[in-house]
């Protein structure tokens, strides 16, 4: 109890914000977060905020002049704390504890040959490539899609309409598949299960 005590006025002592215009952007940024998030990253939520805040005092400690407009930077700082999260998941291809337990058997068997390893790269840059072809608005849409973010959330994302945003992914994805059979690229179909 006391260790918090003592936090407390250090770290507003170290604040170029005030108690009230904190309380306003943290609720700016849970928004924020929340709008952005994906799902499966929605545990993770209220420590998003908690670093996308950090960044905000940090900024404002080390350079009071760029917080000119706070609530829109706030914005922009949640969106990459999340970006940023995503990113770092991927790198380590983390999986929750409960997941894991559950699906360990396939993990041990599961093995990757340095040819598949290589094939999927290869398949990763075709996609890169292809994304770099598109029109700006349908290479933002299919982006988000390919991290796993649905049309809606697309849309709240892009500030775009729903069926706007449908269009766009339906036309980028079909765009992309075009340009990956034009590069030698099949699609494959998932494997039959016997009954």
């Amino acid at each position: 109890m006391r260790a918090k005590a003592h936090r407390a006025p250090e770290l507003r002592a170290s604040s170029p914000f005030d108690e009230g215009t904190l309380r306003e952007l943290r609720r700016l940024l849970l928004r924020a977060v929340g709008n952005i998030c994906p799902r499966w990253l929605a545990n993770d939520r209220e420590d998003l905020v908690q670093t996308a805040l950090v960044r905000l005092m940090e900024t404002g400690r080390t350079r009071p002049g760029a917080l000119e407009f706070p609530k829109a930077y706030a914005r922009r700082v949640a969106y990459t704390a999340v970006v940023d999260e995503i990113r770092r998941r991927r790198r380590r291809q983390e999986t929750p504890l409960g997941e894991l337990e559950a699906t360990a058997p396939c993990l041990r068997s599961f093995r990757p040959d340095p040819e598949a390893l290589s094939a999927g790269s290869e398949l990763g840059e075709a996609i890169r490539e292809c994304l770099r072809t598109l029109s700006a608005s349908r290479r933002e849409a299919l982006t988000l899609w390919l991290l796993g973010h649905k049309n809606r959330e697309i849309s709240d994302l892009l500030g775009w309409d729903r069926k706007r945003t449908e269009n766009l992914v339906t036309r980028a994805r079909c765009d992309l598949r075009k340009q990956l059979v034009q590069m030698n690229y099949r699609p494959q179909r998932p494997a039959r299960t016997p009954n």
